[in-house]
């Protein structure tokens, strides 16, 4: 049988409750259920319908043969709420498509209609996370798996298993990442985020996705750089309401100094000069107290050792 593009296609089964329940609870008096199908817009080729009943853990299936444009036989459960769920096979065995609706009331005596808008089957994911190359493979146990809005959550409980699983999805586009973590989904645990990309899901496939960190090579280039000694001979001399420095260059290459004024013993050193000063001499604006100190300023902007604390002498 093949329906083509805006084609719709009912099937019309009569459901009956029957009077004795799942575990063996009674039910007084039978119930009827309606259920029509429509498959619209897509082509398809039908063997037979499976209808699976689920309530709580319980489940009854059944499967219905297609014949022409209609499928039709008699079912017996249990009064009660059910969710009914409908796939529907071609001659092969593959799922084509299917739908579900849920809390179907079926009552003694009240005949239930429930209308299935059939939808491209499910397809299958398996997702398979392969850390061979990544560096804290012996960190990961846990692992996110974003479809989309859909999370799914990974676990494993020792580095001898394999982090993956299967996930049943609607056909579709879905934007596709992994996170990794180590002992627990907390943030604190995540040891990587991956980037997105774009995950096509075809109607009923098996699809395996192998997934992988991205790994990039890194260019690293060290440069070591010691600290500059300390300038010499620092002199500090006392002139009126000003303090005169003078001291000789370090002897390694330096961009300038900085220097450091202590004004009492109860207060830490302070940098008086707001950039790094090029000369070896240096005016101070302060009534000559306290204890003075120059250190040399490295080509890369860090400051080397200081001279011995020292204060003003006076003329």
């Amino acid at each position: 049988m093949r329906m083509f593009a805006q084609a719709i296609l009912l099937f019309v089964l009569l459901v009956s409750g029957c009077t004795t329940g799942l575990n063996g609870v009674p039910y007084s008096e039978a119930g009827e259920v309606l259920i029509q199908a429509a498959v619209a817009d897509l082509p398809v080729d039908a063997a037979y319908a499976e209808i699976t009943f689920t309530q709580g853990r319980h489940d009854l299936t059944h499967q219905i043969p297609v014949t022409g444009h209609t499928l039709s036989g008699s079912i017996t459960v249990p009064v009660g709420v059910w969710d009914i769920v409908m796939v529907l096979f071609d001659a092969n065995g593959a799922a084509q498509f299917q739908d579900q609706v849920g809390a179907v009331m079926v009552q003694p005596g009240q005949p239930a209609a429930v209308k299935f808008n059939l939808r491209p089957a499910d397809a299958l994911v398996q997702v398979y996370i392969d850390l061979s190359l990544f560096p804290s493979a012996h960190e990961v146990y846990r692992a996110r798996v974003y479809f989309g809005d859909r999370l799914e959550e990974l676990t494993r409980e020792t580095l001898e298993e394999p982090l993956g699983g299967v996930v049943s999805l609607p056909p579709g586009s879905y934007d596709f990442s992994v996170q990794l973590y180590t002992g627990s989904f907390r943030i604190s645990d995540r040891i990587f985020t991956g980037t997105w990309h774009i995950l096509d899901v075809n109607p009923a496939e098996e699809l395996t996705v192998h997934w992988e960190p991205a790994m990039e090579s890194l260019s690293i280039t060290a440069h070591i750089h010691q600290l500059p000694q300390a300038p010499q001979l620092l002199q500090v001399t006392a002139h009126g309401a000003e303090t005169h420095l003078e001291w000789l260059p370090s002897p390694d290459a330096v961009q300038g100094y900085r220097i450091y004024w202590q004004p009492s013993l109860w207060e830490p050193f302070m940098v008086v000069n707001d950039t790094v000063w090029q000369d070896t001499h240096f005016v101070h604006a302060e009534e000559p107290q306290g204890l003075y100190a120059v250190a040399a300023v490295s080509p890369i902007g860090i400051d080397g050792y200081r001279t011995e604390p020292t204060a003003p002498t006076f003329p």
